[in-house]
Protein backbone atom coordinates (compact mmCIF):
# COMPACT_ATOMS: atom_id res chain seq x y z
CA UNK A 1 0.00 0.00 0.00
CA UNK A 2 1.35 3.44 -0.80
CA UNK A 3 -1.31 5.76 0.65
CA UNK A 4 -1.54 6.38 4.18
CA UNK A 5 -3.76 8.74 6.93
CA UNK A 6 -2.36 9.36 9.82
CA UNK A 7 -3.98 7.85 13.45
CA UNK A 8 -2.09 9.25 15.74
CA UNK A 9 1.52 11.22 16.91
CA UNK A 10 3.90 12.48 19.35
CA UNK A 11 2.32 15.83 20.12
CA UNK A 12 5.94 18.68 21.01
CA UNK A 13 5.51 16.99 25.16
CA UNK A 14 6.45 13.73 23.81
CA UNK A 15 2.58 12.41 24.41
CA UNK A 16 1.07 10.05 21.61
CA UNK A 17 -2.10 11.59 20.44
CA UNK A 18 -5.28 11.00 18.55
CA UNK A 19 -4.76 13.18 15.07
CA UNK A 20 -7.23 15.61 14.06
CA UNK A 21 -9.74 13.72 11.69
CA UNK A 22 -11.44 15.75 8.66
CA UNK A 23 -10.18 18.88 7.03
CA UNK A 24 -6.67 18.79 9.08
CA UNK A 25 -6.29 15.04 8.29
CA UNK A 26 -2.64 14.19 7.51
CA UNK A 27 -1.97 12.21 4.71
CA UNK A 28 1.26 10.20 3.57
CA UNK A 29 2.24 8.84 0.22
CA UNK A 30 5.08 6.61 -0.07
CA UNK A 31 6.26 6.31 -3.75
CA UNK A 32 8.79 3.48 -4.72
CA UNK A 33 11.33 6.47 -6.03
CA UNK A 34 12.14 7.55 -2.60
CA UNK A 35 9.74 10.24 -2.37
CA UNK A 36 6.97 10.37 0.41
CA UNK A 37 4.68 13.15 -0.09
CA UNK A 38 1.09 14.45 1.52
CA UNK A 39 -1.32 16.63 3.63
CA UNK A 40 0.56 17.90 6.46
CA UNK A 41 -3.03 18.98 8.21
CA UNK A 42 -3.02 22.54 6.56
CA UNK A 43 -0.13 21.99 4.09
CA UNK A 44 1.25 20.03 1.71
CA UNK A 45 4.66 18.72 2.29
CA UNK A 46 7.36 16.70 0.48
CA UNK A 47 10.21 14.27 1.57
CA UNK A 48 12.42 12.04 0.37
CA UNK A 49 13.36 8.41 2.48
CA UNK A 50 15.35 5.47 2.36
CA UNK A 51 15.13 2.59 3.57
CA UNK A 52 17.51 -0.62 4.72
CA UNK A 53 15.57 -3.92 6.26
CA UNK A 54 13.45 -2.11 9.12
CA UNK A 55 15.21 1.51 9.36
CA UNK A 56 14.27 4.58 7.74
CA UNK A 57 15.88 8.34 7.28
CA UNK A 58 13.57 11.08 5.69
CA UNK A 59 15.11 14.07 4.96
CA UNK A 60 12.72 17.25 4.17
CA UNK A 61 12.21 18.81 0.75
CA UNK A 62 9.49 21.17 0.87
CA UNK A 63 6.34 22.70 2.95
CA UNK A 64 3.78 25.23 1.56
CA UNK A 65 3.18 28.21 3.96
CA UNK A 66 -0.19 28.27 4.30
CA UNK A 67 -1.92 29.47 7.61
CA UNK A 68 -4.62 27.29 9.25
CA UNK A 69 -6.74 28.61 11.79
CA UNK A 70 -8.92 25.33 13.16
CA UNK A 71 -7.64 24.84 16.58
CA UNK A 72 -4.74 22.46 16.74
CA UNK A 73 -4.10 21.71 13.06
CA UNK A 74 -0.98 23.99 12.94
CA UNK A 75 0.42 22.37 16.13
CA UNK A 76 0.06 18.88 15.01
CA UNK A 77 1.37 19.58 11.53
CA UNK A 78 4.53 21.04 13.40
CA UNK A 79 4.63 18.01 15.23
CA UNK A 80 4.27 15.68 12.31
CA UNK A 81 6.91 16.72 10.79
CA UNK A 82 9.43 16.67 13.67
CA UNK A 83 8.20 13.02 14.19
CA UNK A 84 8.49 12.06 10.60
CA UNK A 85 12.19 13.54 10.64
CA UNK A 86 12.76 11.68 13.41
CA UNK A 87 11.33 8.33 12.04
CA UNK A 88 14.31 6.03 12.64
CA UNK A 89 11.89 2.27 12.02
CA UNK A 90 9.30 1.47 11.20
CA UNK A 91 7.09 -1.86 11.09
CA UNK A 92 3.83 -3.03 9.80
CA UNK A 93 1.29 -4.59 12.83
CA UNK A 94 -2.16 -5.70 11.53
CA UNK A 95 -3.15 -3.16 8.69
CA UNK A 96 -1.40 -0.23 10.32
CA UNK A 97 1.75 1.01 9.72
CA UNK A 98 3.99 2.05 12.46
CA UNK A 99 7.09 4.36 12.95
CA UNK A 100 9.29 4.62 15.65
CA UNK A 101 12.39 7.12 16.97
CA UNK A 102 15.25 6.48 17.54
CA UNK A 103 14.82 4.62 21.25
CA UNK A 104 12.43 2.30 19.65
CA UNK A 105 9.28 4.36 21.09
CA UNK A 106 6.60 4.57 18.28
CA UNK A 107 6.14 8.29 17.26
CA UNK A 108 3.48 7.97 14.41
CA UNK A 109 0.84 5.53 13.28
CA UNK A 110 -1.02 5.17 10.08
CA UNK A 111 -3.77 3.25 8.50
CA UNK A 112 -4.49 2.78 4.80
CA UNK A 113 -6.27 5.41 2.83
Amino acid sequence: RNNWTLRYLQDKTGVVIPAITGSGEVTARFDKDGRVSGHSGCNWYASTYTTKERSITTTPESVTTMLCREPGVMEQESAYLADLSAAASFRMGGTSLYFADSSGKTVLVFVPE
